[in-house]
């Protein structure tokens, strides 16, 4: 039935969540199966507790910025987005790549 067919997405959803962590989409899945007629209120974002968790480490960062000896591991868009300075940095970096002399 489309209901079946609703819930079973939902828990693939719900399976993807727990798997990347992803607490806030974690309490919706749970709520819209636990539910038969969902139309709960959307929890509170966890956006910012998200991106503190993953930042400054190693497994997710794809730049390092070396300064006085000390290593930072970030991330290219969140530095782009952020420092004009890093921004064209990047930008010129991306574009040597793209045309090899």
């Amino acid at each position: 039935s489309m209901e079946n067919l609703r819930k079973r997405g939902i828990r693939d959803l719900l399976e993807a969540a727990e798997k990347y962590r992803l607490h806030r989409l974690m309490g919706l899945c749970l709520a819209a199966i636990s539910s038969d007629d969902f139309h709960g209120a959307v929890p509170p974002s966890t956006i910012a507790e998200d991106i503190g968790s993953v930042i400054g480490d190693t497994r997710w960062g794809d730049m390092k910025i070396v300064c006085s000896g000390h290593e930072i591991h970030c991330h290219r868009c969140i530095v782009d987005s952020c420092a004009n300075y890093f921004s064209e940095h990047i930008r010129e970096q991306l574009k040597a790549k793209e045309n090899p002399v």
